[in-house]
């Protein structure tokens, strides 16, 4: 991706669906692309999990451990998972005794959580693959490697740093919140491992004499003239005087008009909250305002608008 000679390709999961129902090569994409790579191993990453990994000590402790496949996992509370979640239960050596589906509800004990982060010869990817879909295997590619686990030579990696399972809208916003503790976020951002992002050239953020501003992040462009509080408000925002936010996640360009009051809630982009509207939820159920909304009247609890 760095580079003139590098590409990226994008491939969408309903054509794949599509493909499988039709009867045909539905893993044809991935397989072209994975033998034009040319590459020795791949490694997937599931898209729900939030971390910094690096991936070149991945990559050794898999060719230590000649495993055909190693899967990353990370020890957390058992009230972060959703049964969508795999566990594994590993052994006093680091070794992988079985994988079992995680149950909701149980709480206060520690489990092993299935990153979906996999690394596997490349070579053998392909061979599966081409074997799975003329059995009919799922079109899921996450899916399928988790399959995989109780069949090949599998090996596991620990991730010792910062991790968020993000499966539902509170965890979400939770994992935005954490990014307000310094530790947290210095652990995820400012670790060895680089990250780069789009670069956005604009005027910085302005803070009026009105304003107050505690344990917050803001991007550029924005006009704080209001109080805000433990929230994260992204480009070109604008809040007014005697507006007060808090605990809240605000997207791009929204407007938060005078004497308007924004509690717990997640405002997507292009929002606007009127004069003296209130929208409030709570740290467990926080309020969700969809994109383009012009908010005109007080939204209070779990409703969403």
């Amino acid at each position: 991706l760095d580079g003139v000679q590098n590409r990226f390709f994008i491939h969408l999961f309903q054509d794949s669906l599509k493909k499988q129902a039709e009867g045909q090569e539905y893993y044809y994409n991935v397989i072209d692309y994975l033998e034009k790579s040319k590459s020795d191993h791949t490694v997937f990453m599931g898209s729900k999990i939030l971390c910094n990994i690096d991936l070149r000590a991945l990559l050794k402790i898999h060719q230590l451990q000649g495993n055909e496949m190693t899967v990353v996992y990370k020890r957390i509370g058992s009230d972060h998972v959703s049964e969508s979640d795999l566990l594994f239960n590993v052994d006093s050596e680091g070794h992988l005794e079985e994988a079992i589906q995680a149950k909701k509800g149980e709480v206060g004990s520690l489990v092993n959580l299935c990153t979906d982060i996999f690394i596997i010869q490349t070579d053998r990817l392909i061979t599966a693959l081409k074997e799975g879909q003329t059995v009919g295997a799922t079109a899921d590619l996450g899916q399928f490697l988790r399959e995989m686990i109780s069949v090949e030579n599998t090996g596991l990696y620990e991730y010792t740093g910062y991790l968020s399972n993000i499966y539902d809208i509170s965890s979400y916003y939770q994992t935005n919140m954490d990014m307000l503790d310094v530790h947290k976020f210095t652990s995820l951002l400012y670790s060895n491992q680089k990250i780069y992002t789009k670069l956005k050239n604009e005027v910085p953020t302005y803070y009026s004499e009105t304003s107050e501003v505690k344990n917050s992040h803001f991007a550029s462009g924005c006009i704080v003239e209001g109080m805000v509080e433990q929230s994260l408000v992204a480009r070109r925002t604008k809040i007014h005087p005697e507006a007060k936010v808090k605990g809240a996640i605000i997207f791009g360009n929204n407007e938060i008009k005078a004497g308007a009051e924004v509690s717990y809630a997640i405002l997507d982009k292009n929002v606007t909250i009127a004069e003296g509207v209130k929208v409030q939820g709570t740290k467990d159920a926080p309020i969700v305002i969809k994109k383009n909304s012009h908010v005109t009247e007080d939204v209070i609890g779990g409703a969403s608008a």
